[in-house]
């Protein structure tokens, strides 16, 4: 989204997402190739506090532009093997919504970290990681669920 700026200030959106599109169209086949033998996840744009502002240029400030990057990318890789990743979505977007109302800041650790309104704080990555953790874990450990939560 930020290497196709220009290109949606001066064409507008869909031009910018076409890009995007190609770029992600340049790294199918080898994403394809690599998904044959190994695990490969592509992750869907988070929304993030910085697509809350009103009358913005930027493509990566509007709310309305993540789910048209995510669809290209989306139609894109289908059909590669590639595991497209948008369980972080639904929680992207309740972490949005209660740093809007509540401004959440909890140093040290930065778990809401509400003032970075470009990333999410940390209880998300945390979230992430465990997401990923017990893919692997139910997988390829086969420990049982009491294991792998």
């Amino acid at each position: 989204m930020v290497a196709t700026q220009d290109v949606y200030q001066s064409q507008g959106p869909e031009a910018a997402v076409f890009l995007y599109r190609k770029h992600i169209s340049s790294f199918k086949d080898q994403l394809t190739r690599l998904a044959v033998n190994t695990t490969i996840a592509f992750k869907l744009v988070d929304d993030l506090q910085r697509a809350s502002r009103p009358n913005t240029k930027q493509a990566i400030n509007t709310r309305s532009n993540y789910p048209l990057y995510n669809k290209a990318a989306l139609e894109e890789l289908s059909g590669t093997g590639v595991i497209i990743w948008d369980s972080t979505l639904p929680l992207s977007r309740a972490y949005t919504l209660r740093c809007e109302a509540q401004h959440l800041h909890t140093p040290p650790w930065l778990h809401w970290n509400c003032r970075d309104i470009g990333h999410v704080g940390y209880i998300l990555v945390d979230q992430y990681a465990d997401m990923i953790i017990n893919d692997y874990c139910s997988k390829y450990l086969h420990l049982g669920p009491d294991f792998c939560v």
